[in-house]
């Protein structure tokens, strides 16, 4: 089999801004689940904000699988769906973009569970730095990479063996997910990450991704833009019928999500025009800072409420909640200011070869 691959001459990726916008949606949404329900724990505050409202923010991670299959497949095919990249270079640049910081967080999580309770459970850490399937995690939002890696191994087989065109990962994962959902393959289940249903979200994401390259917002998309609104009103729905509770099927349920999710993602390709636009730069540096919030937040959220538990318990739920969601946003922030993004390009620098055009004698 010939492998159907073009990288000397690949043009540069563009940067869609109107991701960024959602990954920050998805990560504020993930912090205001956890603050929420961590705030209505015995041993914090013993009552949840806002009559539970937020327990909807759990749809944050299903947007960050949209968005993972969207970006993987932007960063690794060219206009003709043809592979852009080695299977080399994209496992390098996946390692370099997930694991460091990663192990950071596993490592900050051990250090603070140490200092505060007196004692780490080693077993617990060895299996947060490789991700073990079956096994308990810390912090337990790394379940979810299970999921993140065993997408990223698709696609870069897919590279490695020359299996074309690119948007077949989406159907694998499809598939998998079926093959998961008719087989009762349960959370419990070590092989979880590989047929969990909500891996087909993956597959919404390289949808949307070949939806915005043949119908895209690169000009006056007026199919677009009321594609985008329409299915975009189904998000509302879905998020209602997860805040009422209302019983509903697996498939009602993944059509729901998918399509909501999709909507989305059309919306936030369509912002990536107004990016000079004020009340958009900080969801920018939100979306930037977007895995170092998702991978830090608990721990801010558990300081803080300890904090407020021995000494202000009077600030009540509400207002605790808003401090821990503000809190740990603004960590998130730092950390990718301070420690995720230099050492991301320092690690690039040195992992990635120079080509021996672009290199100098001295």
């Amino acid at each position: 089999m010939t492998m159907n691959l073009h990288v000397e001459n690949a043009a540069p990726v563009e940067r869609l801004v109107g991701i960024q916008y959602l990954r920050a949606v998805a990560a504020v949404l993930v912090v205001c689940y956890h603050s929420s329900q961590m705030v209505g724990m015995p041993k914090y505050l013993g009552e949840i904000p806002w009559s539970g409202f937020w327990k909807m923010g759990f749809i944050g991670v299903d947007l960050f699988f949209v968005v993972s299959g969207f970006v993987i497949v932007l960063v690794s095919v060219d206009a003709k769906w043809h592979y852009r990249v080695g299977w080399k270079d994209f496992f390098i640049k996946r390692f370099v973009r997930i694991i460091p910081m990663m192990w950071l967080a596993t490592l900050m999580y051990a250090v603070a569970k140490g200092l505060g309770r007196g004692d780490v459970a080693i077993p617990q850490v060895l299996s947060s730095l490789i991700l073990i399937p079956g096994n308990e995690l810390a912090p337990n939002v790394l379940w979810t990479l299970r999921h993140e890696l065993f997408f990223y191994l698709v696609v870069g087989a897919m590279i490695g063996f020359g299996i074309f065109p690119a948007y077949l990962s989406a159907v694998a994962m499809f598939l998998l997910a079926v093959m998961g959902s008719l087989g009762g393959v349960g959370a419990d289940s070590p092989w979880y990450f590989i047929f969990a249903e909500m891996n087909a979200l993956f597959a919404v994401g390289v949808g949307g991704f070949a939806l915005w390259r043949h119908r895209s917002f690169k000009g006056d998309s007026h199919w677009g833009w009321a594609a985008a609104l329409v299915v975009a009103l189904l998000s509302l729905i879905y998020m209602a019928i997860w805040h009422l509770g209302y019983e509903r099927s697996n498939v009602s349920h993944l059509f729901f999500m998918a399509s909501s999710l999709l909507g989305l993602t059309w919306l936030s390709l369509g912002l990536s025009g107004v990016a000079s636009l004020g009340p958009f730069r900080w969801l920018e540096r939100v979306g930037d800072a977007s895995y170092a919030i998702y991978l830090c937040h608990q721990l801010v959220i558990s300081a803080l409420l300890g904090v407020l538990a021995a000494r202000f318990k009077w600030v009540g739920a509400e207002w605790g909640f808003a401090l821990c969601v503000f809190l740990a946003v603004g960590f998130g922030i730092w950390v990718h200011t301070w420690l995720e993004r230099p050492l991301i390009q320092r690690l690039r620098a040195w992992m990635t070869p120079v080509p021996m055009n672009q290199r100098t004698v001295k």
